[in-house]
Parts: C-alpha cells; structure tokens; sequence
C-alpha cells in the first residue's frame, strides 16, 4: 500500500462494498482502506471507518485476512503515531478469530504498530491490550497475546544523555584498569624482575607479556 496518490474511485461506492454480501466486492473495498482513508481525512479516518473496521462482523478469512495487512500500515492514514492505538481495537478483535493466518497476520500488524509507539501509549493502549487477550477465555485469544509480550517487554531505549553517561564509564573504567597495570609493573613487578625464582604472579605476569616487553616499560 502506498501514500503515491492514485486515481481516486468513488468513496461512497467503496464504503458500500464494505458492506455488500459479494465477497469480492468487500475484498476489493478491503484492499482499497487507504484510498478511502485518504477521502476522509485523519480525523474521520478515526473517528468513522475505524470504529467501523472494528464493528464489522465479516466472517470470511480471506477479507479478515486483507484488513489485518491494511491496518498494521495505517498510522499515517489516523494521523500518526500520536493517534496510533486507534488501529487497536480492531486487531485486537482480529487477534482472537478462528483462523491462524488471520490472527497471526494481526498479531504481525500489531508488532509494527507497537514497535513504533511512544512508551506512554505502550503503557496507556497496548499494554491492556496484550493483558486482556492474555486473559481471553478462549485459546485463540491467550495464544495471540504469547506473540506481543516481546513488544512489552523490551528495555527503553537509552537517551543521548544516557548513552554519553555509559560511554564515559566505560572509557572511566578502561582508563583505571591502565592505572592499576601500570602500578602493578612499577611496583610489584620492578621488585621481582631480576630474581632467579620469581613468584607465581609474576610468572603468570610474564606468560602474558613477555619479560623484555616489562623490561621496555620499566625502563620508561
């Protein structure tokens, strides 16, 4: 689905094939969300076909199957992410039906919404919404929710600020493990380079850099 404009088919004739007994007809109207989102506008889009959408008792898989694909690109068609959990309520119905590749494509589209929400509407919309089908009373339901906790669950993503402070404490911590080397070869090992039976350590020491690369140093 593209926001390219395209020509532009009648949106009354659209919104009524939503509603007619011919399969096809629903299918094509289905497969034709954006342009009539496009025709309504934000607002409307949000207040009138998404309510619709998450009213509508269609029970072939097929048309079920388009409308949970056309949804879970539709943030931009309610009026961005500030307006994304309006796309909820009808996966979220989706999320519980019989058929598998309906409800797996649903749970997809919820994925894609919910990977781009604010952590506020994550808390506020999507959140509920994993804990209510966790808590379905049918298996269809539970089982969906099982592939939306890893959305929920994920860490937040570090500020700027935040990466800084982590990046100086690793440069922090690197810069005192230098200092402590270079006391422990100034100190400790300046004492025993020269003995015929040099303590383990720095036997140890030596196997990890070799005797004339500590004499470098030391005499630095």
């Amino acid at each position: 689905m593209s926001m390219v404009d395209e020509p532009l088919y009648p949106i009354a004739v659209l919104i009524d094939e939503l509603k007619n007994d011919d399969i096809q007809l629903r299918l094509n109207s289905i497969r034709k969300l954006s342009t009539i989102a496009r025709a309504l506008g934000e607002e409307r889009t949000r207040k009138e076909l998404i309510p619709f959408l998450s009213e509508n008792n269609d029970d072939d898989d097929e048309v079920l199957l388009a409308m949970a694909e056309e949804l879970g690109v539709f943030i931009p068609y309610v009026g961005g992410l500030e307006y994304a959990h309006v796309l909820l309520p009808p996966l979220e119905t989706l999320c519980t039906v019989e058929e598998t590749c309906v409800r797996d494509k649903a749970v997809e589209s919820l994925c894609r919404i919910g990977s781009q929400m604010r952590e506020t509407d994550l808390v506020d919309w999507f959140i509920p919404l994993v804990k209510r089908l966790a808590a379905g009373e049918w298996f269809t339901a539970r089982v969906s929710a099982c592939g939306l906790f890893h959305i929920v669950s994920q860490p937040p993503i570090p500020s700027s600020r935040e990466r800084a402070a982590a990046s100086q404490c690793r440069w922090y911590h690197v810069y005192l493990s230098n200092l402590a080397a270079e006391f422990f070869i100034r100190t400790v090992v300046r004492k025993y380079l020269n003995q015929s039976k040099p303590p383990s350590f720095i036997i140890l020491n030596t196997w990890v850099k070799p005797k004339f690369l500590l004499q470098t140093e030391l005499q630095g």
